[in-house]
């Protein structure tokens, strides 16, 4: 539908929807352009109903409504999300070093490092049904696991199974984890599946041993996060998932409760 009243379209055209420099701006520049898009979506609505006939001066309106938001919302716990990240368990001091190169210090830093992307895991299929080259996850028991050496490299080798047939998984200079699937263990397995001598094998996938929990490295979309040298992607999913659900609900929520009312937002 078109816009027909003129100061309507002067103050659309200030909010520049389309060459905004929005990545590059902090929170605080963030938080007052929406705060100035849902304002003038508001004075729109009642224009269309006729109990407005023009906005109001738009540094009037933004500096009204920052100040509500902020007057509706307590601040950050200073105690809790400004606290290092050694607060999480096994996140030692050297671990948090290896995390400061990524600029990671506090719990704050933590709940916004974000993943680079994901990986696609919640698809779960029958050893039958596993096709080669693509990316795939199996739940099923440990019928056997050896150290044994491939190519010049010591590895872990498992035969997984279910009802409907087994598999070979290998993981490369893992040697330890033999020792970690017992016999007859439910394990759910998620990577690309290769042929190795016209049979199908798993290499170096993703594992999780099955423990009606939920799952955090497989079976679902897996996050992949930025690492540097001596930061393990297990780690960084296990230490930022405790993060998430222990200091998730402290971070302010900067959207009044009537916007995500009226647009069915989670909150």
């Amino acid at each position: 539908q078109s816009i027909s009243n003129q100061q309507f379209l002067a103050e659309f055209d200030e909010l520049n929807l389309v060459n905004s420099n929005y990545s590059s701006w902090s929170m605080s520049e963030r938080r007052k352009w929406v705060m100035r898009l849902f304002d003038w979506l508001d004075n729109l609505e009642e224009a269309k109903q006729g109990t407005r006939t023009s906005p109001p001066p738009p540094r009037e309106r933004n500096k009204m409504k920052v100040t509500e938001v902020a007057k509706s919302y307590p601040q950050r716990n200073s105690d809790g999300l400004d606290s290092l990240i050694t607060t999480i368990k096994g996140i030692t001091s050297t671990v948090a070093n290896k995390f400061a190169r990524l600029n990671v210090k506090t719990l704050h830093d933590l709940l916004y490092f974000f993943p680079r992307r994901y990986v696609d895991y919640s698809q779960r299929k029958f050893i039958a049904e596993l096709e080669e080259d693509q990316e795939q996850t199996i739940m099923g028991m440990i019928r056997q696991a050896r150290v044994a050496t491939f190519a010049n490299r010591r590895c872990t080798e498992a035969i997984v199974g279910d009802e409907t047939g087994t598999i070979r998984v290998v993981w490369f200079n893992q040697p330890y984890l033999a020792k970690r699937f017992s016999t007859n263990a439910k394990v759910v397995i998620s990577g690309i599946v290769y042929s190795f001598k016209g049979r199908k094998v798993f290499k170096s996938p993703e594992w999780e041993m099955f423990e009606e929990k939920e799952l955090i490295h497989t079976g679902r979309l897996v996050p992949i996060y930025p690492l540097t040298q001596g930061l393990y992607p297990r780690q960084v999913r296990k230490w930022t998932k405790e993060a998430i659900d222990g200091w998730a609900w402290q971070v302010t929520d900067f959207l009044p409760p009537e916007i995500k009312n009226r647009c069915q937002l989670l909150g």
